[in-house]
Formats: structure tokens, sequence, C-alpha cells
């Protein structure tokens, strides 16, 4: 049975973007268009997706959706779209199709014990444009999970051009939400350092949280789930955004005019699902001086 069948129909969403790349940089019109195209059938086709942690294709470790899910799934596809918007991002027409659920144990034991020690229950991969999630919780966790990575696909993302004949599509990442990707001369395909990496994941389960604030009422399937207590992920780096948050709107609320810390939330969130950091990189120097900026992607960057 196909994921959209059995009583589960796909969410009608309005959308402008044919795949997660927001823009692409270094081409001339004709090869930019070609380098579009081939993110878009990425897109398209869910199939034969290769995870980074293991030589198996996707469909060996990937598990059918129970029934459940598929509609918890639904329910939260049909209001992703309007969260997006809301933050000032383009949404994607996703489907069910590009949610893979993990049979962890599928896995290798040197994987396992891999994802154990990282604590990871998901990732999104941009170069191959899937994202997928661990079995591992119970809905409510898989849930959160599924938005988070939802919200990173929906974010703004860019790639820029890399002359190496070896790569099929000759792009490389170059911004994911506020994260920027800096590399050294040895290695030009993968970033030696993604700065802002920590304060870009806060941002995005900040948004994961006020979304299942203002949704999981709604869904039947977690309505019961609700009562346990939900812990979420990045608490140090949400503790530092929180921190930086009510800093600049204690310095900048007569000034701006904020209401609330919420206010400038917004700000930092909006950076993250359109890509324009300007407004937060004023803010931030103009609250902690000149050069605070670039210090704070130093201090948020990727640990290697």
């Amino acid at each position: 049975m196909a994921e959209g069948e059995g009583g589960v129909k796909e969410p009608i969403q309005a959308s402008k973007r044919e795949s997660g790349i927001s823009k692409i940089i270094g081409w001339d019109e004709e090869k930019r268009k070609g380098v579009e195209s081939l993110f878009n059938n990425l897109f398209e086709n869910q199939l034969g997706k290769r995870i980074s942690f293991e030589k198996d294709y996707i469909e060996k470790l990937e598990r059918e959706k129970t029934k459940e899910e598929r509609e918890i799934i639904r329910e939260v596809l049909n209001r992703i779209s309007q969260f997006v918007e809301k933050y000032g991002g383009n949404p994607l027409l996703l489907t069910l199709e590009h949610i893979h659920i993990l049979d962890i144990s599928n896995f290798s034991e040197e994987t396992k014990k891999l994802i154990e020690k990282e604590g990871g229950r998901g990732f999104y991969s941009s170069s191959q444009q899937f994202f997928c999630i661990l079995d591992i919780g119970n809905n409510l966790e898989k849930v959160d999970t599924i938005i988070h990575e939802l919200l990173h696909f929906n974010s703004f993302q860019s790639v820029e051009k890399l002359d190496w004949k070896i790569i099929k599509s000759n792009t490389r990442m170059r911004r994911g939400g506020i994260t920027i990707a800096s590399y050294d001369k040895k290695q030009q395909l993968y970033p030696s350092h993604i700065y802002f990496e920590g304060l870009n994941e806060a941002i995005i389960e900040e948004l994961t949280i006020r979304f299942g604030q203002g949704n999981f009422e709604l869904i039947p399937e977690l309505q019961r789930e609700l009562i346990d207590k939900n812990t979420y992920g990045y608490s140090e780096e949400r503790k530092k955004l929180k921190e930086i948050i009510e800093k600049i709107y204690e310095t900048n609320k007569d000034l701006e005019h904020f209401n609330s810390s919420e206010d400038v939330f917004y700000i930092f969130a909006k950076a993250v699902m359109s890509g324009k950091t300007l407004k937060i990189a004023r803010l931030i120097e103009k609250t902690y001086g000149k050069g605070s900026f670039r210090k704070l992607g130093e201090e948020t960057k990727n640990k290697k």
C-alpha cells in the first residue's frame, strides 16, 4: 500500500520552492538552471537515498509507517506551511514520502553505538534532499523530531559552485538557516567549520516547541500523550539563545518598540527561515558592541 493510501490524504500546500535549496551561487543562468533541476529531481525522487553513517541505501533501513503515524504526519504537514510562512519562510510541498522512519534494528552494532554516543534522533541531508528519523521513543518524541527536521528542510538554504568534476552536482553547502560554512584549501567539499550552528539549532528547536504548543492539542493521536512530560533538545544552546534575546530586549525595547522578548525571537526565527541576517546582526552589534556578531558565530560553531 502506498504511503498516501489507506484513508490518509496528502496535505494541500502552496509552494514556490521545488526543492529545499533556496539559492544557487556562482553559476551562469544556464548552468544554474541545470543545478536547480538536479536538486528538484532529488527532492521528487525519495527512493535510493544513502545515509552518511551507513553503507546501505535508505530502503534497506526504512520501515513502513503505521496508520497512526501517517495520520499524525498528515496533520503536521497540513499545519507546517502556515507556520513557516508566519516566520517569513517559503514553505515546501512536503509529503509522507519525504519522511523516512529508520528501523535501528537493521543498523550495524558500530552505527548503533555511534547513534547512542551522539544522542541523535534524526537528521536532514541538503545534498540528498531528504530527512529521516530513528524509530526511538513514543509518538510525541518522534513527532518532535519530525517537526525539527521539517523546519530545517523549510529553512533558507544555499549552495555554491565547486569546480570538482568528480562531484556530480558541482556544488557545496554555503548557508543553512543562519549558519555559514567555512572550507579550508585541502578539504573543499566538506566544511571545516559551520558558524552559528549551535544558535541555529536552538532557534529551530524553539520553533519546534512553539509549533507543538499551538498544534498538538488539535491532533487527536497526540492528545493522550500530552499529559507526559515532554523534553526538548539543545538545552545549553537554547539557554544561550534565551540570554541573548532577553539582553537584546531589555537594551532595545524602547528604541525598537518591542512589546516582549518574543518580538526579538521572531526576528531570529525569521532570519533562519528567510536567510536575511542583517537585522539580527545589527541588533547583536548594537547590544554587545562592534565585532560581537562575528564572535557569536565563533562561539556557536560546530565542534569538530
